[in-house]
Formats: C-alpha cells, sequence, structure tokens
C-alpha cells in the first residue's frame, strides 16, 4: 500500500532525499508531526519554518502557505506531495463515474507544465507507480488506484473570476506561484482563484500556496501575515529562504546555492532578499521608494512637454496598454546633460461607457514618441502583436514579466 506518511512516499517509493529543513517541513505540513514531538535540530528548524508553534489546529493542513525562496525545490517538492495526494485521499464519497482531481494553478500554462512534468518524473522511476497510469496528455496524467478510484492530475493558468477551480471535486490543488496570478486584463486575481478552489477540496486534501514573494499584499502575504506563528485553524503559514531550504545534513548546499546567493547579493542585494531570503518588497510607495529620493526627483520647472533639443538627445517611450476600462498611457523619459527627465505623460482615456479602439490608440500614443523622436518603445505582453505593429522604425523591448523587477530597477535609478 503507499504509504500516508509523504516522508516515507518520498523516500522509500521515489529514492527523494529530501534536505533536513524540506524534512521538517514535509513532517509538520503534511504528515501531521507537532512541532513539539521534535528535538534537537530538527526542532530548531521547525521554529525557523513555521514559528514558535507547539501545536497546530487540525484543520490549519487543510490550506498550506509558504512564502519560499527561489530554487529552494519548490515547485518539485510541492508536485510531489500532489502526486501523493492523488493516491492517498478517500474518494468514495464522490458520484459514480465522477473523478478526483488534482489543480495545478500557475502564473501561466508553461510554469503548470513544469509541475505536472515533475509528476510525470516522479511516477517514471516507480513501476507500481507507472502501471497506475490510464491517460497521459500535456495537460493531465489520469491514475487508476489500487481501489479502482480515477485521480487526475491536471494544468491551468489563473482565470479571470476563479473559474480555473470550478466545477469539480479536488483532492488537492497546488497555486504555483501565486503571489504573480493575474488575469487576462493582468488583474491580481489570486483572492478569486483561492475563494473558488477552497471550498471544492474534499475531507483528508489539501490546498497548496508556495511562493516566492512580491510585496506586502497579496493572498499569501496576508496568510502569512495572519497566522505564521499563530496556532490559528484557518492556515498554516511558512517561511522558507532558500539556503535554510538547500542545505543538506553535511552542511553543503544542494548544486552550491551558497555561491549562486552570494553572487546575487554582491551583484543586487535587493533583489536576493526578495528572491532567495523570502523577503517581500514593501507595499506601497512610501515604504518601497525613499521618500527623500523621490523628492529630489521633482523638478517644478519642468515643462509638460520637453521636446528635443539637438539631434542627439535620446528618448524612449514605456506603455501601460488598456483597451477597456482604463486608460492607455505612454510616458517618454529623455536623457538631457547626463540626466533623465521625463519629456512627456501622455494618456488617452476610454469614452464614457465605451471602450478604447487598440488601434487608434496606438497609432495616437506612437505619434508622441515620434515626436520625441524615441529609439525605443517598452510594452507588457497585453495587446503585444498590435503594439509591435505601430512601433514603425522604433525598437519594441518587453517589459520584465515580473513587475517586482521594474520596481526594483526604477528604484535604483
Amino acid at each position: 500500500p503507499v504509504p500516508t506518511s509523504f516522508v516515507e512516499f518520498a523516500r522509500n517509493w521515489l529514492a527523494v532525499e529530501l534536505t533536513p529543513a524540506q524534512r521538517v517541513l514535509c513532517l509538520v505540513a503534511f504528515d501531521g508531526l507537532e512541532p513539539e514531538q521534535l528535538v534537537g535540530e530538527e526542532r530548531e528548524l521547525a521554529r525557523q519554518l513555521f514559528g514558535d508553534l507547539e501545536v497546530i489546529p487540525p484543520t490549519a493542513r487543510d490550506v498550506i502557505a509558504v512564502i519560499i525562496g527561489a530554487r529552494s525545490g519548490k515547485t518539485y517538492l510541492f508536485a510531489l506531495r500532489l502526486l501523493h495526494l492523488a493516491l492517498i485521499v478517500d474518494l468514495s464519497t464522490l458520484a459514480p463515474g465522477e473523478e478526483g482531481v488534482g489543480l495545478i494553478v500557475a502564473p501561466d500554462i508553461e510554469l503548470a507544465e513544469q509541475a505536472l512534468n515533475f509528476v510525470r518524473g516522479a511516477i517514471g522511476t516507480n513501476p507500481s507507480l507507472l502501471a497506475m497510469v490510464v491517460s497521459d496528455t500535456t495537460e493531465w496524467i489520469d491514475l487508476k488506484r489500487p481501489d479502482g478510484e480515477i485521480a487526475s492530475i491536471r494544468i491551468r493558468a489563473a482565470a479571470k473570476g476563479g473559474k480555473t477551480g470550478r466545477g469539480k471535486s479536488l483532492f488537492a490543488a497546488l497555486l504555483d506561484e501565486a503571489c504573480f496570478f493575474r488575469d487576462s486584463n493582468y488583474a491580481v486575481n489570486d483572492d478569486e482563484v483561492f475563494k473558488a478552489i477552497q471550498p471544492r477540496i474534499v475531507p483528508g486534501g489539501q490546498l497548496l500556496i508556495p511562493s516566492t514573494p512580491w510585496m506586502e499584499s497579496g493572498l499569501l502575504y496576508g496568510m502569512w501575515k495572519d497566522c505564521f506563528g499563530v496556532p490559528r485553524s484557518n492556515y498554516l503559514a511558512a517561511h522558507a529562504p532558500t539556503l535554510l531550504m538547500t542545505k543538506q545534513a553535511d552542511g553543503s548546499f544542494f548544486r552550491n546555492m551558497d555561491v549562486t546567493v552570494s553572487k546575487e547579493r554582491d551583484r543586487d542585494a535587493e533583489n536576493a532578499r526578495r528572491e532567495f531570503d523570502a523577503e517581500p518588497m514593501g507595499g506601497g510607495a512610501v515604504h518601497f521608494f525613499d521618500p527623500a529620493a523621490l523628492a529630489a526627483c521633482i523638478d517644478e520647472s519642468l515643462p509638460a512637454i520637453s521636446p528635443r533639443i539637438g539631434a542627439f538627445e535620446s528618448a524612449w517611450m514605456g506603455l501601460d496598454t488598456a483597451f477597456r476600462k482604463n486608460p492607455s498611457g505612454g510616458v517618454v523619459v529623455r536623457e538631457r546633460n547626463k540626466k533623465l527627465i521625463t519629456a512627456e505623460c501622455a494618456e488617452i482615456t476610454p469614452p464614457k461607457g465605451g471602450r478604447l479602439v487598440p488601434s487608434e490608440t496606438l497609432k495616437g500614443l506612437m505619434e508622441r514618441a515620434k515626436f520625441h523622436h524615441c529609439e525605443d518603445v517598452v510594452a507588457d505582453q497585453h495587446y503585444i502583436e498590435t503594439v509591435r505593429e505601430y512601433v514603425g522604425p522604433m525598437r519594441l523591448s518587453e517589459a520584465p514579466s515580473v513587475p517586482a523587477e521594474a520596481y526594483i530597477a526604477a528604484r535604483d535609478a
């Protein structure tokens, strides 16, 4: 039989060697061990991961919320837990012919595919698991368990209104990188996805929410702030920096992550704190941007429009396209006397009760870019192909896919 302990399942069925911190995380969050039952180094690791908790309310483990560092084995570890739950959760309460579903939700389908590939790879290491596979595609893997029940592991991208998880009975769900969930309009939708999925988890299942952090806001940050080190019954929150999770029993680091983190800390200390120390950025401009630095950047003497002086002044436009309810905007930045100035802020607002027409809007914004002799236009993925049609001889550069990178770059500048 499949062991009910995840740690035993990982070791004996998948031949996975967990690091000490990974093992403690799994013992407490997955296997139900109380922190007070741990001793020595494992007890101290539990304090670092979960705060100074002794006993965890039973229902808290229904939702596992982990702010975790990059390259810590996060997606792999939680994908294996999803596979484990596919095999052990009681599905006898489902209607005849109904499948139990384990859902992998990620900011985009490629990230979700990565988690599914981890599941597929783990199944391939064990002949008993391989024999259970009845269907294997790029979007799902169906397993026929020894008890005859079908467990289906499927992938989805985070969708508007949380429709990703509706209409299914879920033995588990993995909301991977939930801090970066956006719908088709680039609106944050982590809370909507959570509200749609949580009520559909069957008894004995788990909702797993691991993510590297972004801002001091959003679903995961709220869970962590409310529940880290506090014995509450709604969630179990953990904080897991990369070096804590990758340090092995002999003191070395998996894949020499100590070297990687040290290099990044020298290159960009702020990014290292967010990515590897798993520390969210301040939730607003007052926290994230130094007010004195902002004040020093304001020049009331600049005109609303600063045209080019001389043939060698460079300029660039940054676009924020929105063709529904919100305005579309473009900011032109010009280099003058070895300094950057804001040359123009252009905004096109939709008519009352109406929407912007993408072609007309972009034509208008590109006219402003041409007026300033812009060399580059920077835009995100929203309507990127339409933008590409109108940039003409200017270069089109894609904005960072993770908004935090743009925030950090702006603050550094």
